[in-house]
């Protein structure tokens, strides 16, 4: 007969583990706030830098802007790398995805 052992304690599968796993109750707390916080400080980033760059220089726009509109997407698109290290796509989804594609 096989049986299923529920202890408390860390993870023993990983060496690392992450912070929601160590702080469950704390990483659902304020999780999605540092998210939030992350993402709208990524956008005010983006907006104010390109603002101040043609601010301070407002005689060169012809050069400038396609410049910062390049800068921008770039700035972007490494924020949106730097939030795909930070938090990765839950685990759970992708299995609950194979389970459900089993019983169809």
């Amino acid at each position: 007969m096989d049986r299923v052992r529920i202890t408390e304690g860390p993870p023993t599968g990983s060496s690392r583990a992450t912070f929601s796993v160590r702080h469950p109750e704390v990483a659902y707390v304020f999780g999605d706030m540092v998210r939030g916080l992350y993402v709208v400080g990524c956008l005010a980033a983006n907006l104010f830098v390109a603002l101040q760059a043609h601010l301070s220089l407002p005689t060169a726009d012809a050069i400038l802007l396609p410049l910062l509109a390049a800068g921008f997407f770039a700035l972007a698109y490494l924020e949106l790398r730097l939030y795909r290290v930070l938090w990765p796509a839950s685990r759970r989804r992708r299995i609950a995805q194979i389970v459900e594609g089993r019983t169809r």
